[in-house]
C-alpha cells in the first residue's frame, strides 16, 4: 500500500500540496486495520513524499529524486514549495540558536554557517579613514550620546538611499536602531501584543523567529516557493481567518531561499494587508546584492497608506560591528517614536557619524558592486559543487541575490547528525529546524558563502557532500 501511494505520488496523481487519503479512507478502500494504513502513511512521509498537517492529514510533497532527471541533463533542481502550517505555535527556538552562535566562535572553523560577509571582503580601511575624519570633523559630539532616533546627518543620507529602492520619504521618517533585528523587535513591539501570532515565511530567518519568541509572541508558518516568494493564495487564506494579527516579510532576496518577490506580487500583499489592517513588517537587510541587472523596489514603495515597517540595515555589506539599522515606520511613526524615545540608547554616535562620512561620495556605490560582482559570479560554481558532492536527489536554491544557499538532502539525511559532524571537520552550517517555529526542514540546511570560493572553502563544501552520503 505504501509502494502504491509512493508511486502515485511520483507520477504526479497527487500533486505537490494536495490532500492524500485519510486513514479512514484507506482502511476502507484497502481493507487494512488502522494501524497499518497508519504506518503506511509514515512510510511515506520519511521517505519525503508526505508531509503531516496536525488535525489536518497527510499532504504530497514532490518527491527528491525528481531531481533525478534534472542531475542526469546535468542540472541541479531547486527544492519544492513548502506547505503552510495550520495554527500558529510558540516559538521555542532560543537554545538552538545559542548553541548554533556558540559553534561560530570556535576558531579555525571554515565559516559556511552565519550569514556575514568575511572579514576580507568588508571596506575595513575605508570605514577606519571615515571614523577619522568623523573625529577630526565632529569634534566631541562623536563621543556624547545622539538623540534617540539618531543622528540627523546619517537620517539623511539613508533616506537618500532609499530612493532607489522607491522610498519616498523625509529625514524625519527615518528612526536609527541598533541594527535590523533591533528595528525589528522595536516594530513588533509597536504593533501587536504579547500572545498575538505574526506571519512569516516557511522557512524564515531564525533571527525573526528570536525576535518573536522574545516577544511572547507565536508563529504560523505561511508556504513559500524558492523562486517567487510567499504563497499569496495561502497568506490571505490565514488572515480571513483571523490566524495572526500582523506579518514579518524578507520578498527582497529573503533569507534562507534567495528568492525575490515581483512588483505585481508585492503590490497585491501591501493592497490585500491593507484591506484586512493587518501591519507588514518588510525585513530588508539583502536588497543591496542584486544579481537582476535592475534596481528592486521595496514592498512598502508600493504601500500607499503606511501599513508597511520598513527595516534594515548596513550589517551585511559594509560590518555587521557598527550595528546600525534603521526603521522607517509609516503610519506607525507616532507609536513607534514614542516606544524609541523611552528606551536607552542603542546606537553609538561614532559608529552614526562614521557612516555619515563613508556613504559621502561613491564609496558605498563602488563598494556593493564589487561585493555583488563576487557572489553573482560564484553561484553557479557553489551550485555546481553541490551538484558533484552531494547525495543524488540533493537540491538547492538559485538565489537572486545575497549569498546564501537552501540545501535539501533525500531522506534519511538527518541534519542535526550532520551539523555535529560538520563542526568536529572543521566547518559551520545553519540547520534547517533553526528556520521553523515547529522545527520542520530536518533534511534541509542553509549554507552562507559571504566570502571568496577559495581552494580552502571548495574543499569544505566537498567534504560536506561527502558528509551527506554517510
Amino acid at each position: 500500500m505504501a509502494d502504491r501511494l509512493a508511486a502515485a505520488i511520483a507520477n504526479g496523481v497527487y500533486q505537490h500540496g494536495e490532500r492524500l487519503p485519510s486513514v479512514r479512507e484507506l482502511m476502507a478502500s484497502e481493507g487494512v486495520s488502522q494501524s497499518t494504513a497508519v504506518r503506511a502513511m509514515i512510510e511515506i512521509e520519511a521517505l519525503g513524499l508526505a508531509v503531516s498537517r496536525s488535525r489536518s492529514g497527510f499532504y504530497a510533497r514532490r518527491p527528491p529524486l525528481a531531481a533525478k532527471s534534472a542531475a542526469s541533463s546535468g542540472l541541479l533542481d531547486i527544492p519544492a514549495a513548502t506547505l503552510s502550517s495550520d495554527e500558529a505555535s510558540a516559538v521555542t527556538i532560543q537554545h538552538l540558536i545559542q548553541d548554533l552562535f556558540r559553534a561560530f566562535k570556535t576558531p579555525g572553523l571554515v565559516a559556511l554557517g552565519a550569514a556575514d560577509v568575511a572579514k576580507s571582503l568588508l571596506p575595513t580601511a575605508e570605514l577606519t579613514s571615515a571614523m577619522k575624519r568623523a573625529v577630526r570633523i565632529h569634534g566631541p559630539t562623536v563621543f556624547q550620546t545622539a538623540g534617540p532616533y539618531g543622528v540627523q546627518e546619517l537620517r539623511r543620507a539613508i533616506a537618500i538611499l532609499l530612493q532607489r529602492r522607491g522610498l519616498s520619504i523625509s529625514t524625519d521618517d527615518v528612526i536609527v536602531t541598533g541594527g535590523e533585528t533591533d528595528a525589528m523587535a522595536l516594530a513588533l513591539r509597536a504593533v501587536t501584543r504579547p500572545g498575538q501570532a505574526v506571519a512569516v515565511e516557511s522557512p524564515t530567518f531564525f533571527g525573526v523567529l528570536q525576535v518573536i519568541e522574545e516577544a511572547g509572541l507565536r508563529a504560523i508558518e505561511i508556504a513559500t516557493h524558492p523562486i517567487t516568494g510567499i504563497d499569496l493564495v495561502d497568506l490571505i487564506r490565514a488572515a480571513d481567518q483571523n490566524k495572526f494579527q500582523a506579518v514579518v516579510l524578507n520578498p527582497t532576496f529573503e533569507n534562507p531561499f534567495g528568492c525575490c518577490m515581483e512588483p505585481d506580487a508585492l503590490r497585491a500583499v501591501a493592497e490585500a494587508m491593507t484591506q484586512r489592517a493587518i501591519p507588514i513588517i518588510e525585513d530588508d537587510v539583502y536588497s543591496d546584492l542584486n544579481f537582476r541587472g535592475r534596481p528592486v523596489k521595496a514592498l512598502a514603495s508600493f504601500d500607499r497608506a503606511g501599513n508597511t515597517i520598513y527595516c534594515g540595515s548596513f550589517s551585511k555589506v559594509l560590518s555587521p560591528g557598527l550595528r546600525v539599522g534603521w526603521c522607517v515606520p509609516g503610519k506607525y511613526r507616532a507609536k513607534i517614536m514614542d516606544l524609541q524615545a523611552r528606551r536607552p540608547a542603542t546606537v553609538s554616535t561614532l559608529s552614526q557619524f562614521t557612516l555619515v562620512e563613508y556613504l559621502s561620495g561613491r564609496r558605498y556605490a563602488k563598494h556593493v558592486a564589487k561585493l555583488t560582482d563576487i557572489f553573482a559570479r560564484q553561484r553557479n560554481a557553489v551550485r555546481q559543487l553541490i551538484k558533484d558532492h552531494f547525495p543524488e536527489g540533493t537540491t538547492a536554491t538559485i538565489p537572486d541575490g545575497g549569498f546564501l544557499f537552501w540545501i535539501e538532502v533525500p531522506p534519511p539525511f538527518d541534519v542535526m547528525r550532520f551539523y555535529r559532524r560538520a563542526l568536529a571537520a572543521g566547518i559551520s552550517i545553519a540547520p534547517g529546524p533553526i528556520f521553523s517555529a515547529s522545527g520542520r526542514f530536518p533534511h534541509a540546511f542553509r549554507l552562507s558563502v559571504g566570502r571568496r570560493l577559495t581552494p580552502e572553502v571548495r574543499r569544505a563544501i566537498r567534504m560536506l557532500g561527502e558528509l551527506a552520503k554517510t
